[in-house]
């Protein structure tokens, strides 16, 4: 059990910078396109987005549970570790924001749809 912690606790050491930066775009995109107005839909970028998201705070909590956490994450774009958990964090939200929107939208268009049968019922 702990030499597989350790092997994702390394990866994570390694890899969590792109993860991070991968997640936080993707959930940009995602929150911006999830307006009703928006032209555009980033489907499967949303789906790496919430792939890096998972993986990355896999990894951040192997870190974690193991002890090891370094000076810097990441081999390309090394990172602090308090600022990877804050990408995620982030990125977090911004997907709970983005489901949030959807949702509301959601009930506006059921709304509206159901404020036209009743215009239709009374105007014969």
């Amino acid at each position: 059990m702990t030499d597989t912690l350790v092997i994702f606790a390394l990866s994570g050491i390694a890899y969590n910078d792109v993860l991070a930066t991968i997640s936080i775009i993707g959930s940009i995109l995602l929150f911006v396109g999830a307006f009703p107005r928006a032209h555009w839909r980033y489907t499967e970028f949303g789906e790496w987005s919430l792939s890096a998201l998972a993986f990355g705070t896999f990894f951040q909590v192997a870190m974690i549970l193991i002890g090891v956490i370094p000076e810097k994450i990441g081999m390309l774009l090394p990172m602090a570790p308090n600022l990877v958990t804050a990408l995620f964090a982030s990125s977090f939200l911004l997907l709970m924001g983005r489901f949030r929107v959807r949702y509301q939208s959601m009930q506006d268009e059921g709304k509206r749809r159901i404020v036209k049968e009743m215009e239709v019922q009374n105007n014969p």
